[in-house]
């Protein structure tokens, strides 16, 4: 019996290997292993139930499916997205910074307003009402509807003035020297009192 004439087949049952002869096809027959029935396939049968070998297979090269513009268009798509993704990620750090920021803004001139407060002279028509007089006539003339809270303090013989506000509420702060140096009832004095309310 020539060689080419047998043909290996596997038993369905135990998965041992076993040659017949190609001219069996199509009969039943028992393993000689495990002695269970089976029917032997045709030699065509076990060709297309064979695997492929892989040396044989015709590899598809997925470069001659892409167009002409579409690593054109790949590059940008990418460099667009990194530049999206370090926009999104600096706002979000830019907002928390600034979150902070103006969280720490708000508690420092919170704590230097109540400083303020603690030790300044407020002025009005008790206190210092010339002051309060040059106050009230800058508020009129440039329409506001209230004079501002208006501070005197020392600061050690500097001369300075200052306008600023705190939870919708205005302030004005003048140095004690400043208004020693300008002297009462004076244009000077006028002049510095009106130049920061009108910073309101």
């Amino acid at each position: 019996m020539a060689v080419e004439d047998l043909h290996t087949i596997k038993c369905p049952s135990c998965g041992k290997s076993l040659k017949v002869r190609k001219e069996w096809a199509g009969r039943k027959a028992k393993c000689k292993y495990c002695q269970q029935s089976l029917v032997i396939p045709s030699l065509e049968t076990i060709i297309s139930a064979a695997p492929t070998p892989l040396a044989s297979v015709n590899v598809l090269d997925v470069r001659l499916l892409r167009t002409s513009s579409e690593s054109t268009l790949r590059i940008i798509s990418l460099l667009v997205s990194i530049v999206i993704y370090l926009v999104c990620a600096l706002s979000i750090i830019g907002i928390v910074y600034l979150g902070f920021f103006l969280l720490f803004s708000y508690f420092a001139l919170a704590s230097m307003m109540a400083q303020m407060r603690s030790n300044g002279i407020k002025i009005g028509p008790d206190q210092l009402p010339e002051l309060y007089e040059s106050a009230r006539r800058a508020s009129s003339a440039l329409g506001l509807s209230k004079v501002p809270d208006v501070y005197v303090i020392q600061a050690g013989g500097v001369l300075n003035a200052f306008a600023t506000k705190l939870a919708f509420r205005r302030y004005v702060v003048l140095y004690s020297d400043l208004v020693d140096a300008c002297g009462k009832n004076s244009a000077e004095l006028d002049m510095v009192i009106a130049h920061e309310i009108a910073k309101q």
